[in-house]
């Protein structure tokens, strides 16, 4: 084996060893099987329709980015950045999105949101609604990486990505 390749290795296993490099997602279980985020690695998450994907990254994005103050960039390719906003912040107030979206708030609930806004405001969280082109998405990465040393992209919707290349076919694609 390449020399270079096995001190990467040890590299990586003494940085796993000494906590560096993993991130955890705030869902003990889940941990427990993946052994966390760790850098480099590309996790899909499928299900069927209104499963709660979109939710449940929204809950990874708020667990890390205002839990842990790890910087986050959350792109959708489906749903305005507003919406991704929204459920962030239902989440983090613990009021009903549905309230949140008609505004049917009482007096308790809007001090919450108040708070969670407020934590919101500080969080290294950066959401974005994008267009489907892969190109794009690739500069838009590129560059939340060097301006805000993101260390989680979470990538919604990611079937609706697409090249501005053209090609015979989806599969060459």
């Amino acid at each position: 084996m390449d020399g270079k390749l096995l001190q990467k290795l040890c590299d990586r296993i003494g940085g796993l060893a000494n906590g560096a490099g993993e991130l955890n997602t705030g869902f003990n279980d889940l941990d427990g099987v993946i052994n966390g985020l760790k850098g480099g690695e590309v996790i899909v998450l499928g299900g069927v329709p209104s499963m709660g994907k979109t939710a449940f990254c929204c809950s990874i994005a708020k667990n890390l980015s205002v839990d842990n103050d790890i910087p986050v960039l959350y792109l959708s390719l489906s749903e305005k950045d507003v919406n991704i906003a929204s459920k962030i912040v239902s989440n983090v107030s613990h009021i009903n999105i549905g309230k949140i979206n008609n505004g049917a708030l009482d007096k308790d609930e809007w001090k919450r949101l108040d708070m969670a806004i407020e934590k919101l405001r500080k969080a290294p969280l950066y959401i974005e609604s994008k267009t489907c082109y892969f190109e794009d998405i690739e500069k838009d990465i590129r560059k939340s990486l060097e301006d805000n040393q993101c260390r989680l992209v979470i990538v919604d919707y990611f079937q609706m990505l697409c090249s501005s290349n053209k090609f015979s076919s989806r599969d060459e694609e």
